[in-house]
């Protein structure tokens, strides 16, 4: 009887906890309402489903969790009030599409070809310092050999020495240059697993359309949003991709993630139109057969 009873709290126990959503990670203020007050909660802590949640200004919060064997990923990045059944509503799934295996082969490709491909556009930029260079030429070598440097321990694996080369570039960078070190910082947050962090660097920087990485921001950035459940503001930021300058296997990530944002926000035909684009240029590709499965199912 002894052990029927423990098998019996065990169960739901488990039942209990697939019910949670933990906050993996959190900067500043972010409280849960229970009764009439807001508690503060701090990374590792879990919500139920039901629970009401509080980000404060310049805060941001990600949470995690498993409900019906669905990976539940979501993130909060704007100051307000949310109720976590909607945010899960509008975030389940994303497990199922691909999506989130997707997104790391894009930023591993990203990261392994950073220094290439800004070499390609920019040339080989020099760093030395001349005994004749004004303060601007001296402060604008700085900045651009932190960043290279930085971009080389990036393509390396070393993230956390990457950011200390980002944030010594950043203190001597002016405004115009901040975008593209704020594009790398986005990289090197999002390959430790700082989603959310990574989102919110690049949305407060956003590049000029005429930046060489340009495609690659709107890209990454809007990948995040999806990873975030902010649907509308995925397909705001896809919408302004310049897709002629993008190469096929490019477009075709493209086309399924603008059919997923389409297809969560409940509008069907746009997100028809995306995947049929999608299978379109390469129905045998891994993308091409996931965009094939969800018009199937529409």
């Amino acid at each position: 009887m002894k052990k029927f009873f423990a098998l019996v709290f065990l169960c739901i126990s488990f039942i209990a906890m697939a019910d949670e959503i933990e906050l993996i990670y959190c900067e500043g203020t972010v409280q849960q309402k229970q009764g009439n007050s807001w508690v503060t909660l701090i990374s590792g802590d879990t919500v139920d489903k039901n629970a009401v949640i509080r980000v404060e200004q310049d805060s941001l919060a990600e949470f995690e969790g498993t409900i019906d064997d669905h990976i539940i990923n979501f993130s909060i990045i704007d100051e307000g009030t949310y109720n976590i059944s909607n945010l899960v509503a509008s975030s389940g799934g994303m497990d199922d599409s691909g999506f989130l295996a997707l997104l790391g082969s894009k930023v591993d490709y990203l990261l392994s070809t950073s220094n290439a491909t800004r070499e390609s556009h920019l040339g080989v930029r020099g760093d030395v310092i001349g005994e004749g260079d004004t303060v601007d030429e001296i402060q604008w070598e700085s900045t651009e050999k932190y960043l290279i440097d930085g971009i080389l321990e990036l393509e390396k694996g070393e993230i956390d020495t990457a950011l200390d080369y980002f944030e010594k570039s950043l203190n001597n960078a002016v405004q115009k240059e901040k975008p593209e070190i704020y594009y790398y910082m986005g990289l090197s947050y999002y390959r430790i697993g700082l989603k959310t962090k990574a989102l919110k660097i690049l949305r407060d920087s956003p590049p000029q359309d005429t930046e060489y990485f340009y495609n690659d921001y709107v890209m990454l950035c809007g990948s995040l949003y999806i990873y975030s459940a902010n649907y509308n503001e995925a397909i705001r930021i896809l919408s302004t991709v310049k897709e002629n300058d993008l190469k096929d296997s490019d477009k075709q990530i493209l086309y399924y993630i603008r059919g997923i944002s389409f297809l969560k926000i409940t509008k069907h035909a746009e997100a028809i139109e995306n995947f049929k684009k999608a299978v379109d240029i390469d129905p045998e590709s891994t993308t091409g057969k996931n965009a094939k499965d969800y018009l199937d199912k529409l």
